[in-house]
C-alpha cells in the first residue's frame, strides 16, 4: 500500500488522532502507534495528533513536535489532573479534545484523512468529519 487516494487520484495524509501515543505504553497508544508505524513504512504520509502526558503520568511532559520512524508527531497539551477522579478525567479529556480539533483546523488539508482512536467521547468531538483545512491559493 502506497497511502490512501482521494477520488482525485491524489496521495492522502492519513491523520490519527489519539489522546496517547508512542513512547507511551498503554493500550490504545500501542495500537495507534503500531498502525501509524506500518502506514509509514508502507510509504504512506502519516501525521498523529496526541497529548504531551503519558497514561500512567499526567506530569509527563513530552515534545510538543517530533518525527519519529517517519510519523510525524503533534502533541498537544492540556489539563493534568490524571485518572485519579472522574472529574478530573473529564477535564483532561475535553482539553485533549479541544487542543486536538484546534490543530487540525489549523494544520488538515482538504485531501487529508482523521481518524479518531481511543475514548468515543473524544472521537465523536474530534475528526469525526473529514478535514477540511485551510483552502491554498
Amino acid at each position: 500500500m502506497a497511502g490512501a487516494l482521494t477520488p482525485e487520484g491524489r496521495l492522502a495524509r492519513v491523520i490519527l488522532v489519539n489522546r496517547y501515543f508512542h513512547p507511551d505504553h498503554s493500550a490504545t497508544s500501542q495500537m495507534a502507534s503500531d498502525l501509524a508505524f506500518a502506514l509509514a513504512r508502507s510509504g504512506a504520509e502519516v501525521a498523529v495528533v496526541t497529548g504531551r502526558q503519558t497514561y500512567e503520568d499526567p506530569s509527563a511532559l513530552l515534545p510538543a513536535r517530533e518525527t519519529v520512524d517517519g510519523v510525524a508527531i503533534r502533541r498537544v497539551g492540556g489539563s493534568r489532573f490524571g485518572r485519579g477522579r472522574l472529574v478530573g478525567r473529564v477535564f483532561d479529556y475535553a482539553s485533549f479534545a479541544t487542543g486536538a480539533a484546534w490543530v487540525l483546523a489549523r494544520t488538515a488539508r482538504r485531501r487529508d484523512r482523521a481518524t479518531p482512536r481511543g475514548k468515543p467521547s473524544v472521537a465523536r468531538g474530534v475528526g469525526a468529519r473529514r478535514p477540511r483545512g485551510r483552502r491554498r491559493r
